[in-house]
C-alpha cells in the first residue's frame, strides 16, 4: 500500500476550499450586485411613479386654479354689466322722474294761467290738485 502524503493531501484540501471559498464570493458578489441593482431600478420606478402622480396632482391644480381664475373673471364681468345695467335704469328712472315732474310743472302752470284767465273754481281745484302734485303750494 501507498502511503498517504498528508501534506500534499492538506495542501490540496486547502486549495479547494479556497477555490471553493473564492467561487462562493464571487458568487455572492454577482447575486449582491444584481440585486443591488433590482433594487435600484424598484426604487427608480418608484420614484418615478411619484414623480408622474406629483405631475399629474400639480396639472390639475394648475388647471383647477385656471377655471377658479377663469370663473372669478366670468363674475367680476357679469357683477360690472349688471353694475351697468343698474346704473342705466336708475338713470332712465332719474330722467324719467325728471321728464314727469316737468309734465307736473307744465300742468301746473297750464291751470295757473287758465285760472287766471277764467277765475272758475273748477280751474281753481284743477290749479290747486296739479299744483300740490307738482309740490307747489298756492293758497
Amino acid at each position: 500500500m501507498e502511503r498517504i502524503n498528508y501534506w500534499a493531501l492538506g495542501i490540496t484540501i486547502f486549495i479547494a476550499l479556497t477555490c471553493a471559498r473564492l467561487i462562493s464570493d464571487l458568487i455572492e458578489w454577482k447575486v449582491a450586485a444584481e440585486y443591488l441593482q433590482y433594487v435600484t431600478q424598484e426604487m427608480q420606478k418608484k420614484a418615478d411613479a411619484e414623480a408622474k402622480i406629483n405631475a399629474q396632482r400639480q396639472d390639475a391644480e394648475a388647471k383647477n386654479k385656471a377655471a377658479r381664475d377663469a370663473e372669478i373673471v366670468r363674475q367680476q364681468e357679469n357683477y360690472q354689466a349688471e353694475q351697468q345695467r343698474i346704473a342705466i335704469a336708475n338713470r332712465i328712472k332719474a330722467e324719467s322722474a325728471v321728464e314727469a315732474q316737468k309734465k307736473r310743472m307744465e300742468t301746473c302752470q297750464f291751470w295757473i294761467n287758465e285760472f287766471q284767465k277764467t277765475k272758475s273754481e273748477t280751474d281753481k281745484n284743477h290749479r290747486n290738485n296739479s299744483c300740490r302734485d307738482a309740490a307747489i303750494i298756492f293758497n
